[in-house]
């Protein structure tokens, strides 16, 4: 996946996967909009994102980054699913998916 800007009225937004430094850019904060999510200490962090990343791409985790204020402002994660139907084969699901609610109403 490439990393891709997206203009809005003078905001900037990139859209690129999951990096280990978005914890402290309200990663887990944003997904607490979402659903219950404890905190996560900096280890537990790490140890998951190094867990997904050596999926490789069959599972994914995106983000929204605003790059005036330095935030994750969206996320979503995807990964595929491989199967023995449909001649063996693949199926993606998306879950959960979050947008800041500061920026929901943005046009």
């Amino acid at each position: 996946m490439q990393n891709t800007d997206l203009p809005n009225e003078g905001n900037k937004f990139q859209v690129r996967k999951l990096e280990i430094t978005d914890k402290s850019k309200g990663f887990i904060e944003l997904l607490q909009q979402l659903s219950v999510c404890d905190s996560v200490s900096d280890r537990q962090f790490e140890e998951r994102f190094q867990e997904l990343s050596s999926y490789g791409d069959d599972h994914i985790v995106c983000v929204i980054e605003d790059d005036h204020s330095g935030k994750i402002i969206a996320t979503g994660s995807m990964f595929i699913e491989k199967k023995f139907l449909r001649n063996c084969g693949k199926v993606g699901h998306i879950e959960d998916v979050v947008v800041d609610a500061v920026h929901e109403e943005c046009n």
